[in-house]
């Protein structure tokens, strides 16, 4: 399912991270072009993603394809981005195949009166665009050569406004309402939690650039800043942290992989701070039309200069199968491993676990996504803290919506749901919380 893995190459590296894609390339035109992955260029191109289309085109076709929607999406492409001159290009090229098509007639029209619009106030002309209406023999046709790949730009600002359940230990709320869009949501905590509830607001742009090395290999750095900020003072969970990943990111024919590093700075609202540094790997290949295997595995290392009794080795896997539902929708099945080692061995755990997901439109500018996570982690007994092995089982659901403003090119509407339980062999380790939210992210 090649759609799919270009569409995980794409997204490698960073989760909730922009689609920052690969540039125009001059790589030689595809034999057979891939109709599928032609369709999902088109997608993109609808949902405002020009740079990304055309990224997806390059693999699909290639630039010098003799293929005439191919064309014609480079050219709708090249003018969403606002390049004129590139785009009559690709039009002419179509019309040469096609010199009947009255809808290519109209595009170099709509070209020639954006011209005359920009060199305005200045004598108008309407540009006369060559058009050979003879196919030219293909031993005639000489490629343009293009030795370098222009870097491409790309980001995201999000707000978001949400409710949480269990942030300050404090006294215990049997019924908490929260006010979401002015509709009053009871939410109902266990007897054993031992939380206070609070509102809170987060803020977080990402800014992103990726540079194509060869046809099929390119490098993306991204770097983020995000900031929570509770209603309810938090020495804990108010906290600001800069991020900064990198990402080498291979494409096959039917796989894709990624591998870089990453390096993330956490500042406390109690003044404590941290530095994580790690690798992480991921990848995907498919395994016939609908079944795909994807798998990632990471190992970072987190430090605490002012409590190095805090430090923390910390190690994740994972690996799954997305299976395509048809119409755009994905259901994944994945298990997952992870362990932390600490100093304090009360604080060491290891775990095993299992995930299940569903996404994909439930309109043409609405989608869902949703999944549920079992873990079960193991804490091997400590004096001080528990006589006993502890064993927590954990619970995780959630749920979210995603709405495309069509008025406004990346402008993205979401409202999320999100429910965690622990259920320990130590009963003082039980929680229950819940985190709702609503926000809005702009893309660019």
């Amino acid at each position: 399912m090649k759609s799919f893995i270009v569409s995980l190459a794409l997204a490698a590296g960073a989760a909730s991270a922009p689609t920052i894609a690969l540039g125009q390339q001059s790589v030689p035109a595809a034999e057979t072009p891939d109709l599928l992955t032609i369709r999902l260029a088109a997608e993109l191109l609808a949902a405002g993603q020009a740079i990304e289309s055309c990224m997806v085109l390059d693999i699909a076709a290639g630039p010098e394809t003799e293929y005439v929607p191919a064309l014609m999406l480079y050219g709708d492409c090249h003018l969403e981005q606002g390049k004129v001159g590139e785009a009559a290009e690709y039009f002419n090229r179509a019309l040469v195949l096609e010199p009947d098509s009255e809808i290519l007639s109209a595009r170099i029209e709509e070209i020639a009166n954006i011209e005359a619009f920009l060199f305005a106030p200045e004598p108008i002309t309407v540009p006369q665009v060559p058009v050979i209406v003879a196919v030219v023999p293909e031993q005639e046709i000489e490629s343009p050569v293009q030795e370098t790949y222009a870097p491409r730009f790309g980001g995201s600002v999000s707000l978001t406004r949400g409710f949480d359940s269990n942030v300050n230990n404090g006294t215990y709320h049997s019924v908490v309402d929260a006010v979401i869009g002015g509709v009053t949501i009871p939410l109902t905590m266990s007897p054993e939690s031992r939380a206070r509830a609070t509102a809170f607001t987060r803020l977080a742009a990402e800014y992103g650039v990726l540079q194509q090395f060869t046809n099929d290999s390119a490098g993306r750095i991204n770097l983020r800043i995000d900031a929570a900020l509770h209603d309810q003072w938090s020495d804990d969970h108010d906290k600001a942290g800069i991020a900064l990943s990198g990402r080498y990111i291979l494409l096959g024919e039917d796989w894709s992989l990624s591998l870089g590093p990453d390096l993330l700075y956490t500042l406390a609202a109690n003044g404590s701070h941290s530095v994580t540094a790690g690798l992480a790997i991921s990848g995907g290949t498919a395994l016939d039309e609908r079944f795909d295997i994807v798998g990632s595995a990471d190992l970072r290392f987190e430090t605490f200069p002012h409590d190095t009794n805090k430090d923390a080795l910390k190690g994740s896997t994972q690996l799954g199968l997305v299976y395509d539902l048809g119409n755009d929708w994905t259901l994944g099945a994945a298990v997952l491993g992870h362990f932390t080692e600490k100093s304090a061995a009360m604080h060491s755990f290891k775990g095993i676990g299992a995930r299940l997901s569903l996404d994909g439109p439930l309109t043409e500018t609405l989608s869902l996504a949703a999944s549920y996570s079992v873990t079960r982690d193991f804490y091997a007994a400590s004096p001080i803290a528990f006589p006993q092995d502890r064993i927590d089982v954990g619970h995780d659901f959630s749920i979210g919506l995603d709405f495309d403003v069509l008025d406004v090119d990346g402008l993205n509407l979401f409202a999320r749901y999100n429910y965690q339980r622990t259920d320990s062999t130590v009963a003082v380790y039980d929680t229950d919380r819940h985190v709702v939210s609503t926000g809005l992210r702009l893309s660019f």
